[in-house]
């Protein structure tokens, strides 16, 4: 707790004296309860899942393992960053055990992660920092509580607490494996993946930044083995070769607003240029249209002028003698107009006339020619069942024919002849010797 107070204090003391840059701060607090993952500054303590970073050598990403986002909360100053560790210290798994009344049941990790870019307002056009200004940095501290190794023959745990001990002892020894891997120069492979303890340091023990490790000891005669072992953990893990390195990324913003910058800077010749060409074609477009102004000025005055001219050329005889021919010469203007009205109006009633009728007689034809459809149709319609029932008449009287000449032999046929379906009637071709009995023989 007072690591982190300190490096609180101290980080965010260095942004409040930095007023060239901008800086975005949030953190994360998770914590590995037999070896399940889960966000301590969730109400819920929802899991998380561990994806790859994009970085590289070992970056991972916690993000919820129900909605895929990434865990974190932003924060704005050192009180809000204390607050939100401290949120998260309630939701800890602890117990009291034979060896400590307020063990730690689980490992946790707290990340404070800082980005620090550009002021967007202050970037400049300069090809000297035009590589800088869209350069962010990124970094992060990671603060891990490991739970301490336990003796079961120690702490006599039973049930759960021995469930959580199997665990933690567990990830420890995939901790201490990979510390031997790292430090082992004939050593090809480091088991990171074995436990999610592991994977979440692994960017640490690489050697991506600084990494510090304090192992706390028991100054218990009784602890003298496990002492021990924490002793040779720590001389083996400060062997780890570590190259901090500068986490740039890039900041697009600044990008932005320096490309932005670049291009005006670059167009300014160009667009005042384009901008004096349009102005000059605009210009003569208006000088153009002044000209055209101008002569219809100089033809509207040319015509009034003429106007006054004809005017003038007029007598004031002519012009008595014109209304004097209207309206029996009465000569009276007033009498004039009204016998023009009336005769506008007498126009007006003509033609009002003529459209009624012309729209009676289209209503009138329209009903003439709906009738003649019907009757067409109708027509049709007798004409169909006419030839319907003719074929079914020709049909009988061919079927009649056939019985009769079944009744009466063939020289019956002979003497009714043919029946012809074009008009209907019977034409008998008369065979006087093969109608015995009948009038012609009794003649022969």
């Amino acid at each position: 707790m007072g690591v982190l107070q300190q490096s609180m204090r101290v980080i965010w003391e260095k942004i409040a004296q930095d007023t060239q840059h901008d800086y975005a701060c949030s953190v994360s607090y998770v914590q590995l309860y037999n070896e399940i993952l889960t966000d301590l500054l969730d109400e819920k303590k929802g899991r998380v899942r561990i994806q790859m970073g994009n970085e590289g050598r070992g970056d991972v990403v916690l993000v919820a393992e129900s909605t895929g986002v990434v865990v974190g909360r932003s924060v704005s100053d050192y009180e809000s960053t204390m607050a939100t560790f401290r949120e998260g210290m309630k939701r800890k798994e602890m117990d009291h055990t034979s060896m400590n009344n307020t063990s730690s049941r689980s490992h946790t990790i707290f990340t404070f992660y800082i980005k620090k870019s550009t002021k967007v307002s202050q970037v400049k056009v300069d090809v000297g920092e035009s590589e800088t200004t869209s350069i962010a940095l990124e970094g992060r501290l990671v603060l891990c509580d490991l739970a301490g190794s336990e003796r079961v023959s120690k702490t006599h745990a039973e049930g759960k607490t021995l469930n959580e001990a199997t665990h933690i002892n567990g990830s420890l020894l995939v901790l201490g494996k990979v510390v031997a891997a790292l430090t082992e120069k004939n050593s090809q492979h480091a088991p990171f993946r074995e436990s999610k303890l592991t994977r979440i340091l692994q960017y640490s023990l690489l050697g991506n930044g600084n990494t510090s490790l304090v192992v706390n000891i028991s100054p218990s005669d009784d602890n003298t083995e496990e002492s021990l072992s924490a002793v040779y953990f720590g001389q083996r893990a400060i062997q780890i070769k570590q190259d901090a390195k500068r986490h740039e990324v890039l900041d697009y913003k600044a990008l932005y607003t320096q490309l932005m910058a670049e291009l005006d800077a670059k167009n300014d010749g160009t667009l005042a240029d384009a901008l004096q060409e349009e102005r000059d074609v605009y210009e003569d477009r208006i000088a153009g249209l002044q000209e055209q102004v101008q002569t219809l000025t100089d033809e509207n005055g040319l015509l009034k002028q003429e106007n006054t001219a004809l005017r003038a050329g007029v007598s004031p005889e002519k012009v008595a003698a014109a209304v004097a021919n209207v309206d029996g010469g009465s000569g009276n203007w007033a009498e004039v107009n009204a016998h023009l009205r009336e005769m506008i109006q007498a126009r007006d009633e003509k033609i009002n006339t003529i459209n009624d009728e012309r729209v009676r007689l289209a209503m009138l034809l329209s009903q003439e020619k709906r009738t003649c459809f019907q009757l067409a149709h109708k027509m049709q319609a007798v004409s169909l069942q006419y030839m319907v029932e003719r074929k079914g008449l020709v049909k009988r009287l061919d079927e009649l024919a056939a019985e009769l000449a079944a009744a009466k032999g063939t020289d019956y046929l002979s003497a009714v002849g043919n029946f012809s379906p074009a008009d209907g009637r019977h034409r008998r071709r008369r065979r006087v010797a093969a109608l015995p009995g009948g009038r012609d023989a009794g003649r022969a």
